[in-house]
């Protein structure tokens, strides 16, 4: 009866062992410092990117709003107009001046979007959240935290709404 207990008890340790090293070959490219959130971060991205290059999309307009600690004026939503995928236009939403061509420096168009994504993403920034539109697959939230132990190093962006010309 101990033989029968002593070898159950070795084929399910050889079985255990078998299925956890099996477990680790299963993908053999993954590194040790590999970041599984960053990993899931960048697979959501490049499906997102690759839905918005889909629609093939170049004349649109959408109203953006930036989230960080920062001046007023960079905060403030504004309407970006994207004709053959440059900024054209940008405006104050809610009656404020139009912005001179000179501030367009300050604004992406949706693919300057998914790259400032992208950049964050391989400066391996300490937090990054993203939401993407179901339909298109442009950003629609994103948050990057470059360091969670900092106060105000925080930025972020949305976008409420896109409207294809």
């Amino acid at each position: 009866m101990k033989n029968t207990h002593t070898l159950y008890s070795m084929i399910l340790l050889c079985a255990t062992l078998s299925l956890l090293l099996g477990c680790i070959l299963i993908d053999p490219g993954l590194k040790p410092d590999d970041e599984p959130g960053l990993t899931d971060i960048q697979l959501k991205l490049d499906l997102n990117r690759e839905k918005w290059m889909s629609k093939m999309v170049s004349n649109y307009e959408f109203y953006f709003q930036r989230h960080c600690f920062c001046f007023e004026d960079d905060i403030a939503p504004v309407i970006i107009s994207v004709r053959d995928n440059r900024i054209v236009d940008v405006n104050f939403v809610g009656g404020n001046a139009l912005r001179t061509i000179k501030d367009f420096d300050d604004y992406l168009t949706v693919e300057g979007l998914f790259d400032f994504v992208q950049e964050k993403i391989d400066e391996k920034v300490d937090s990054i959240s993203a939401e993407y539109h179901s339909e298109l697959g442009y950003p629609t939230e994103v948050w990057i935290d470059h360091d969670i132990g900092a106060d105000d190093d925080g930025i972020g962006f949305e976008i409420r709404w896109l409207s294809i010309k």
